[in-house]
């Protein structure tokens, strides 16, 4: 298989992800003039580890405050095995397991309550590899244990019939694909064949409830924007093979796998999505569009519910904050290290420059009439043009503008 664009796009971002030549900014200490810093850009790219994981936080923090503070559940939804090189080599088919997916969680929650339209939350995020590496397509989906009927009041559900859950999944999936491949015999007949050997339908998994919003999107956050593999996953590594190790979901015990490096490399790249694909989508009340006046209707009906029964089943208050995580704050929660502290004299080091290797210095701090002693310290009788993004209350979306 050629190696396709998004593939080529995707590791030369990795692999420029924290070079200097590639932009970075500078950081001083004004007052002691000891010390300076540089910070390289980041690739911001899903394939990288890091940028990934920052990704994921920002997502967490953003979707814990948005989301209704109701009960969820943690929807696993996968496919037969012969489907799924039919993925792998058409990579357009891939919204058909979310479409399905979306459609199968509405019709269900619908089904809990007859005669009674109800429009849940759901957010799903597709993944493509398996635990092994290999191209395993699935689906990850956080779902409402209930809806708004179209008067805005909430209807909670407890229980998911997952009989049906499993044999909707399985027929929307089949009733997609026969639609694509209607002319191909062979595809027709393994539809044939897939009906009759798994009357039970795809395997779904729903067992795992969140009580809370936060602990909900913290959940689903995991499956969000992780790599393939975590890097704490593998043994040992040279310039001809790679050994990592993965948990057998049957047996639940761990195995050990040697490949050829070029071959561990290709897994890993065939599981970068394709350029503007996008992996996590939202619908329902969850839906973009939606998101604010559901929030606020939900929160009513837990109000009233509140009044009247002085408890809500399932439901955990919290105190919701509007304040962004920036990066300062983000390094010293995760490695209990301030980055803007000037580590000689304790002070907040200042940005003083921001330098692109395409539009060159698009921020520089000396520039604008502050005069320095050596290559930092601060003249006292000048006066300063310049903002000292890493302080504390500065502008959390500049702090560190290269990560």
């Amino acid at each position: 298989m050629a190696i396709r664009e998004c593939e080529r796009e995707a590791v030369t971002k990795v692999l420029g992800c924290g070079d200097p030549k590639n932009g970075f900014a500078e950081y001083w200490c004004l007052d002691c003039g000891k010390e300076k810093k540089i910070v390289p850009f980041t690739c911001k790219s899903r394939f990288c580890p890091s940028c990934g994981k920052v990704y994921t936080d920002k997502w967490v923090e953003k979707m814990s405050k948005e989301m209704v503070d109701v009960p969820h559940r943690h929807v696993v939804m996968t496919i037969a095995r012969e489907l799924r090189p039919y993925f792998y080599w058409n990579r357009e088919l891939l919204p058909i397991l979310i479409n399905s997916a979306a459609q199968v969680m509405k019709s269900i929650i619908n089904g809990k309550k007859k005669n009674i339209d109800l429009t849940p939350g759901i957010v799903i995020v597709v993944h493509t590899f398996g635990r092994d590496l290999k191209f395993n397509p699935h689906i990850h989906a956080l779902m409402t244990e209930g809806g708004l009927d179209k008067n805005g009041d909430w209807k909670p559900i407890d229980f998911l019939p997952y009989a049906a859950l499993r044999k909707r999944w399985q027929h929307l999936i089949l009733k997609a694909f026969r639609a694509v491949y209607k002319d191909n015999k062979k595809v027709v007949n393994l539809i044939n064949k897939l009906y009759t050997q798994k009357k039970d339908g795809f395997y779904v998994h729903a067992r795992t409830k969140m009580r809370s919003a936060r602990s909900a999107a913290k959940y689903i956050g995991r499956y969000l924007s992780r790599p393939a593999i975590a890097e704490s996953r593998i043994i040992r590594w040279d310039d001809k093979e790679v050994e990592f190790w993965y948990e057998d979901s049957e047996t639940g015990k761990k195995q050990n796998i040697t490949l050829p490096i070029l071959q561990f490399i290709g897994r890993l790249v065939s599981h970068i999505p394709e350029k503007q694909f996008k992996m996590v989508r939202h619908y329902g009340i969850y839906a973009r569009n939606k998101r604010f006046e559901c929030r606020a209707a939900v929160k009513f009906w837990q109000i009233e519910k509140l009044l009247q029964e002085k408890k809500i089943h399932g439901f955990e208050g919290r105190s919701p904050t509007n304040k962004k995580i920036n990066y300062r704050e983000r390094m010293i929660k995760e490695f209990g290290s301030d980055p803007c502290k000037c580590p000689r004299c304790g002070s907040d080091m200042e940005l003083v420059k921001i330098w692109h290797p395409k539009y060159g210095d698009i921020y520089d701090l000396l520039s604008e009439g502050v005069e320095v002693v050596d290559y930092g310290k601060r003249q006292k009788n000048k006066k300063e043009k310049g903002k000292a993004i890493c302080k504390t209350g500065g502008n959390g979306d500049l702090s560190l503008f290269a990560v």
